[in-house]
């Protein structure tokens, strides 16, 4: 009942987190601290290309090839210039499944290694 009780506060909360978990007793993939931190931020939207911008008091970042403000939606999904390699990650168009089990994570974190964003997030 109290599970119920928080995971019904939770889902009405507004956090970027309900883009890839359904719920807050959704099993988390485990991994060393450096791949979880990357996944974490992955999760939550707040990552160094997304938003350094806003410690550093710049203008925000944009995609290089898109012009477009960087995302994480943006970077995993949208963007034309990693389309191949999303292909070669089997990826789909939804963050909730890319981000699921270890599997799909090990998946994501291959990508972000290939384009050479891993260490940017």
């Amino acid at each position: 009942m109290v599970k119920k009780y928080w995971n019904t506060l939770w889902l009405q909360s507004p956090t970027k987190l309900h883009d890839v978990r359904k719920d807050i007793y959704e099993d988390v993939p485990t991994f060393g601290r450096r791949e979880q931190c990357v996944l974490h931020r992955i999760r939550i939207g707040h990552t160094n290309i997304t938003h350094s911008f806003l410690i550093s008091k710049k203008s925000r970042n944009l995609c290089q090839s898109c012009n477009t403000p960087s995302t994480v939606r943006h970077l995993l999904i949208e963007c034309n210039n990693f389309q191949q390699a999303r292909q070669r990650a089997g990826f789909t168009n939804d963050l909730q499944v890319m981000l699921k089990d270890d599997e799909k994570c090990r998946k994501v974190l291959a990508f972000l290694l290939e384009i050479s964003m891993f260490q940017l997030i």
